[in-house]
């Protein structure tokens, strides 16, 4: 066989070799759960083998086994050293000598613990890399090696959860060997702000035990003193030692909004949550750039996570001048702007930090039908920033996470938002679904699990569920989620969604993660009893001991939901049969943690228990009161013994205080949690307030004025009392309050309201649009105000009737408002008029093709807008009928809320039109055309038909009204316009503004307009044209404009 044959042949049988290396180190291996029999291994190893004996002994009372390392250790393997010495003296009392292998003989029979940094070759087959260990136990001792120093930490932290003192007093390990590695490389967890060395440390030990590599933190320059700093470059150091990296989450705030408030150098920025934000201020963001670059370099932390704008969008659409200019429409450039400029400046001052940025949509599944501009802006945004950078995308969505990866080249943060953090569980089994987000190729991807350390949100056993499966993403329980092919995609605001699948079942979950309030057939806390019962099992045990360890486990498969705070609770009391549910988990809990305080032996066991409790203790007084609130609510609304109900919860409050108390829960805490039932007591008595007005009205005369109020009907608008006490002050109207949007219902009313939206009753978010537009177009008024106007923030997030309003685009806090012209929502307001409203906010709109701007603030954006598309008229207003917090006794009608709210409301109803037919009675007629239709030709070539009146005399400081009837299929558009004339042949011309649609008949439209003679005019004469636009008629030949009843009026003062 010639030469060449046999190079080819070599070459091939290294590449193939080569092949099963790459492929087996791409592949998970199932963890050896079937043999830890008695061991309990945090994560399990994937390997355990079994040999003869059951135990060996390492030590007895007189004797102590020898840890052995090599003369030139390096500080980990150490470190290493010094944790089993450490166990071993906590177990035994007695710390063993770490000794050089060379000097073994010193000490004769004592079984050794030696550690080394090679490998045997047996191990090859195993892709263990640098965190890979194995352990081999034989009658000599224990044998710890790894090829990385990593692994030998992580050897020496499954060797710990090894050993066991007996009875006897013999130090013993179990007979076994053992080999592991991980399957995610990087592994994080969560932790509050460290603000002391003793904290910082103790969270590190016990991150290395359980093998998490990466901590979030929410340390940042601006929250952090620097007196801290000091600590936090200690315990940054600490951490690294043992290989464990802080993560803070920064920012990419430019500014703090109170700070910056009068600095013109922020004027226009983004205010969000009291930060500034702006993607086109290079200097600003260097700056900020430069402050971070100081905080690492002082306290040398591993990886910042700069977090955007954490909005849908990123707000984009409120960005300033100077962005739209720079970056158009183009989000991504501006992304990209900030990114490579935090990238650069920091990289230049600090040389080893790894930076990450959260870009918004990170929730999402960007390979979804109706997503894919955001697949595109993935895509680009990848190719605009530099390779080493981090993203981020959060949920369980394995096609979402397999769809980020076909857009983006950088390395991704797999972000799960914990059910302790985002739904105050103790419990549940969704980090099983880590195995979506698993690719063995991305070796530098970082799998988060967003659950808190420690006592502050007792995110421990969820921490634990999670390192079982970031360390072994095929562990019995591993699941997938899966996207439900079969399933509707739904718009979630601007984003397409789809429910999934788990095991098959149906859910659904949050656009935003994939992690909080599921619902569908998955039990997610039971299912699957893997995890929920032998994995769950086994956390117990490592966290709270054999003792107390039943206990846990008996509460935490309770299900137990919202204890962070009472507005997460209130989520989980939709209704008083939900209340009353989660009510009687909580006192089961209580009995389980009151029968642990009482049968747990230690003083650690019972503090443990003690902690819990004081959770159950305000969550099931708020779930209680839930329940009798939601009773009393169901009642009101059908007009039963509402009222009775009512004014016992105050007595219950009054009880639940009394027994949080009794239990020794804080006076602080006991208000924190009565707060929500307080506020819900008041809103109820408000309610009652309200239908006993109503009641008192049956018999009042006047227009009908719908309210949408579905307060009691599962949903929620915010100032519907202040527009029925103002409506009520005017004896034309009598409002009512109405919870449905069904069509015979909306039939009854001249107008509807559609106070500030959160959250629309049961129902009507399937029926809002078609049946509020079908109420216009039949001639219904229609009123929104603030964030019912459509906002992609709020819960209507696009206008209904975007011919006259688009969206709303920002918030702007500001009382000041300035009125636009003459209209008769503006009856009584002259133009130009600087004015201020209720609230302390409103939403700047931005004007459809058919709407009126009524009022505008002070930088010229509008905030209320007027128009028809059918039949009825419609108003949009950015603000919101009422009070601030810090004044809720504030007047209405001591601004323009009130005013403007019954002129709008007369307009709607049609009731102006009444008033004028009776003032034009009373004006002095000038020019009347009459009834006789008028026919103006328009011949091809030319762009404008014209109508001119006669020339007639003006008196200074008068108004005139102009008026006149369109044909409805005219397709053009009018300008009406005023030619001055005065003396010596001086002329000049004026556009009479706001000429508003007044009313329809059965072919013709009627608009009218006012404009006012000033008292120191140089006019004296006047002629009104109309002028007919027909340049964007595409039609050919000759175009006929029909219009009559041309009326010109001298007004009375």
């Amino acid at each position: 066989m010639s030469k060449r044959i046999l190079l080819f042949i070599s070459v091939i049988v290294l590449f193939y070799s080569g092949y099963a290396t790459i492929k087996s180190e791409s592949e998970s291996s199932r963890p050896a759960w079937n043999q830890l029999e008695d061991l309990n291994i945090i994560p399990c190893p994937k390997v355990i083998e079994r040999h003869g004996k059951d135990k060996i002994i390492l030590a007895d009372n007189k004797s102590k086994p020898v840890i052995l390392i090599p003369e030139l250790s390096s500080g980990k393997i150490k470190i290493a050293a010094g944790l089993i010495a450490d166990e071993i003296e906590r177990l035994t009392g007695k710390r063993p000598v770490i000794a050089d292998p060379e000097n073994a003989s010193r000490f004769g029979s004592a079984k050794r613990i030696e550690l080394k940094n090679t490998l045997p070759g047996k191990l090859n087959k195993y892709p263990l890399g640098q965190q890979g260990y194995h352990i081999e136990v034989n009658d000599t001792g224990a044998f710890l090696s790894a090829e990385g120093d990593q692994g030998v930490l992580y050897a020496a932290g499954t060797l710990n959860q090894m050993l066991s003192r007996q009875s006897s007093g013999e130090l013993t390990v179990p007979d076994v060997e053992i080999t592991d590695w991980p399957d995610f490389k990087n592994r994080a967890a969560h932790t509050i702000n460290i603000s002391n060395y003793n904290q910082g440390k103790e969270l590190v030990d016990w991150l290395l035990k359980y093998k998490y590599n990466y901590v979030m933190t929410g340390n940042r320059p601006e929250n952090t003193p620097e007196k801290i700093w000091t600590v936090l470059r200690k315990v940054n150091e600490y951490g690294r030692d043992r290989g464990v990296g802080f993560m803070y989450r920064g920012c990419w705030s430019i500014g703090d909004q109170k700070k910056e408030a009068a600095n013109p150098d922020f004027k226009g920025c983004i205010s969000y949550k009291n930060r500034l934000f702006c993607w086109s201020r290079d200097n600003l963001i260097r700056k900020t750039a430069l402050e971070y670059s100081e905080f690492i370099n002082a306290t040398q932390v591993a990886i910042v996570n700069f977090h955007c704008l954490d909005s849908k969008n990123e707000n984009w659409s409120e960005c300033c001048d100077y962005c739209k200019k720079r970056f158009g429409n183009e989000r991504l450039l501006a992304d990209a702007n900030v990114i490579n400029i935090f990238n650069e400046t920091i990289r230049k001052n600090c040389k080893d930090v790894r930076l990450a940025f959260v870009t918004q949509p990170y929730g999402i599944d960007i390979g979804l039908p109706g997503n894919e501009e955001y697949f595109e802006f993935y895509k680009e945004l990848s190719r605009k920033i530099p390779p080493d950078v981090t993203l981020n995308k959060t949920g369980y969505d394995s096609a979402a996470h397999r769809n980020i990866n076909n857009a983006v080249s950088q390395p991704v943060i797999r972000w799960q938002n914990g059910s302790a953090f985002q739904a105050g569980r103790f419990f549940t089994t969704e980090p099983r679904l880590f195995k979506g987000a698993y690719f063995p190729e991305r070796k530098d991807d970082i799998a988060f699990i967003n659950e808190s350390y420690g006592s502050f949100r007792d995110g421990d056993v969820m921490l634990l569920t999670g390192i079982e499966y970031m360390w072994n993403t095929e562990a019995p329980g591993a699941s997938v989620w899966e996207s439900d092919k079969t399933a509707q995609i739904k718009l979630n605001g601007i984003y397409a969604s789809r429910n999934g699948k788990v095991d098959g079942k149906k859910v659904s979950a949050p656009i935003s993660d994939g992690s909080r309030l599921y619902s569908g057939e998955w039990n997610f806390v039971l299912e699957p009893p893997e995890t929920s019962e032998v994995l769950l099992k086994r956390i117990c045990i490592s966290l709270y001991g054999d003792t107390l360890a039943p206990f846990m486990y008996d509460f935490c498969r309770l299900g137990i939901a919202g204890w962070v705070n009472p507005h997460k609770a209130l989520e989980f009391a939709e209704n008083e049969s939900c209340s009353d549910n989660e009510y009687r988990k909580c006192l089961r809990a209580q009995s389980i943690l009151k029968e642990a305080i009482e049968k747990c032996p230690s003083r650690k066991e019972k503090i443990i228990a003690e902690r819990f409790l004081k959770r159950m203790v305000p969550l099931s007084e708020f779930y209680k009161l839930e329940a009798d609130i939601r009773r009393a609510q169901e009642a009101l609304r059908n007009d039963k013994s509402g009222e009775s109900m009512i004014k016992n919860i105050g007595n219950l409050i009054h009880d639940a205080k009394k027994k949080m108390a009794d239990n020794k829960i804080n006076s602080e805490t006991a208000s924190y949690w009565l707060s929500v039932p307080e506020g819900q007591l008041k809103v109820l008595e408000a309610e009652c307030q309200l239908k006993t007005k109503m009641r008192l009205q049956n018999d009042r005369k006047g227009l009908k004025i719908a309210i949408y109020y579905p307060n009691l009907k599962g949903g929620k608008v915010v100032g519907a009392d202040k527009i029925f006490e103002i409506l009520s002050s005017d004896e034309k109207f009598v409002p009512v309050l109405i919870d449905n949007l069904e069509m015979k219902e909306l039939q009854n009313y001249k107008a509807l309201i559609i106070p500030h939206l959160n959250e629309w009753g049961k129902g009507d978010d399937n029926i809002y649009y078609k049946n509020i537009r079908e109420y216009e177009e039949n001639g219904g008024g229609v009123y929104f105000e603030h964030d019912s106007v459509g906002f992609y923030r709020a819960v209507l997030k696009e206008s209904i009737f975007p011919e006259i309003c688009g969206n709303a685009f920002r918030r702007k806090e500001s009382h000041d408002v300035i009125a636009n012209g003459n209209h008769p929502c503006l009856d009584g307001i002259k133009k130009n008029e600087k004015l201020k409203h209720l609230y302390w906010d409103h939403l700047v709109l931005m004007p459809g093709p058919q709407g009126t701007v009524l009022l505008t603030d002070s930088e010229g954006d509008a905030v209320a807008i007027a128009g028809n598309k059918g039949k009825g008229r419609i108003v949009f207003s950015g603000m919101i009928t009422y009070p601030p917090e810090k004044d809720p006794s504030a007047d209405p009608a001591k601004h323009i809320d009130k005013d403007f709210l019954i002129n709008c409301v007369n307009w709607l109803a049609g009731c102006e039109s009444e008033k004028e037919m009776q003032a034009e009675k009373e004006f002095k007629v000038l020019y009347d055309s009459g009834e006789g239709i008028m026919r103006l030709d328009l011949n091809s070539g030319e762009k404008y038909t014209t109508w001119l009146s006669p020339l007639f005399k003006l008196q200074h400081d008068k108004k005139y009204l102009v008026s006149f009837e369109l044909k409805k299929e005219n397709p053009c558009r009018f300008i009406p316009i005023i030619n001055l004339y005065g003396k010596d042949g001086k002329e000049g011309k004026r556009l009479i503004e706001n000429f508003p649609f007044k009313k329809e008949s059965k072919n013709f439209q009627k608009f009218s307009g006012v404009f006012e003679c000033q008292p120191d005019s140089e006019y004296d004469s006047a002629k009104i044209k109309f002028s007919f636009d027909w340049s964007k008629n595409t039609q050919t030949g000759t175009h006929t404009v029909e219009i009559k009843n041309i009326s010109i009026y001298e007004m009375p003062d």
